[in-house]
């Protein structure tokens, strides 16, 4: 779990370096702390790093999936606090544009639930 999300933020931030250098600055938008309330997502941000963990430390296969989410939340906090705004340049089709944090946190909440919904092991264990 520590590997994935370790691995999450590395190539989150190097693929956010790249499209800076590659890309035109029209294809990147930066959404400001202002917009998304700063302070409040530093706060959602942390809580959410430290319930995934606490999560991620009761058991469970989804392991990997708790690390995708602790590595995307922690690239957008990173951002947050670092840059004052979240770097996003993926555009596909009708979506919103989105970055390699957005994706892992997608993934590893499915990862999270399908390991649930197959009863794979209890969040908690249970005495």
């Amino acid at each position: 779990a520590l590997a994935a999300g370790v691995g999450v933020f590395v190539v989150d931030q190097l693929s956010k370096m790249l499209a800076q250098s590659v890309l035109p600055g029209t294809a990147i938008t930066a959404v400001p702390a202002s917009f998304v309330n700063g302070s409040l997502t530093v706060v959602l941000e942390l809580a959410g790093i430290a319930l995934t963990l606490l999560l991620a430390f009761s058991g469970g296969r989804a392991r990997m999936g708790y690390g995708l989410i602790v590595g995307g939340l922690f690239a957008s906090l990173w951002e947050q606090v670092t840059r004052g705004s979240l770097t996003n340049f993926i555009h596909l089709g009708g979506l919103p544009v989105f970055n390699l944090a957005h994706v892992a946190l997608l993934v590893g909440l499915a990862l999270v639930a399908w390991s649930l919904l197959r009863n794979e092991k209890p969040l908690v264990a249970s005495s």
